[in-house]
């Protein structure tokens, strides 16, 4: 069975010169990490689902009937999800796939699913991570090569690597400003030297 990559994208070092060398998530990951989210549902929530699904529809508070909805809405996209992963959409659901996307913040979809305990370990580690050097972060994020490798990883563990992966670009981002205008300085130097 062939192993289903991630290319990540265009991931250069600093050391390489390029215009375009902020780490970039491939279509396929960020694909697969919608459809891990969105169709993870925790112990808790999933005892109140088989609950709430036992009762009769006239027996539903409002509360109840939106948490249902959205768990439906939930399933809908997920096989939304994986038909675009096979390429397997039709245009409106393509549409209603780039909506949902649009609408929704995969962030919020995942603190919504981790524990308090998770969301403050993870602050925690977030912000060493932050005061690591960019190689570091890249070869952290590289370390997970594949779906296999991603899927392995705990609910902590993906929603932590997301978070670096923002950290890097951040940090990336902050880099390569840093050379352009450090670039410029020695240009607007040259040009003044070279009037003298």
């Amino acid at each position: 069975m062939e192993e289903n990559n991630f290319d990540y994208g265009n991931f250069k070092s600093y050391d390489e010169e390029s215009e375009n060398n902020i780490f970039c998530l491939s279509e396929a990951f960020i694909v697969h990490e919608w459809i891990r989210w969105i169709s993870y549902e925790p112990l808790l929530l999933l005892e109140k689902i088989k609950e709430l699904k036992q009762k009769k529809l006239e027996d539903l508070s409002i509360c109840e009937l939106k948490f249902l909805t959205i768990y439906d809405k939930n399933k809908f996209f997920v096989k939304l999800f994986k038909a675009y992963e096979k390429n397997n959409l039709n245009g409106q659901e393509h549409m209603m796939l780039d909506d949902y996307m649009s609408r929704e913040k995969i962030e919020e979809l995942i603190i919504n699913k981790l524990s308090r305990e998770d969301l403050t370990c993870a602050k925690n580690e977030l912000l060493m991570l932050s005061k690591r050097p960019l190689k570091e972060l890249e070869d952290k994020i590289r370390s997970i090569r594949n779906i296999k490798d991603y899927d392995e990883l705990s609910k902590f563990d993906s929603y932590v690597l997301h978070e670096m992966i923002k950290i890097y670009q951040l940090k990336a981002s902050q880099k390569k400003k840093d050379v352009d205008n450090e670039l410029k300085v020695k240009s607007l130097f040259r040009r003044k030297k070279n009037k003298n």
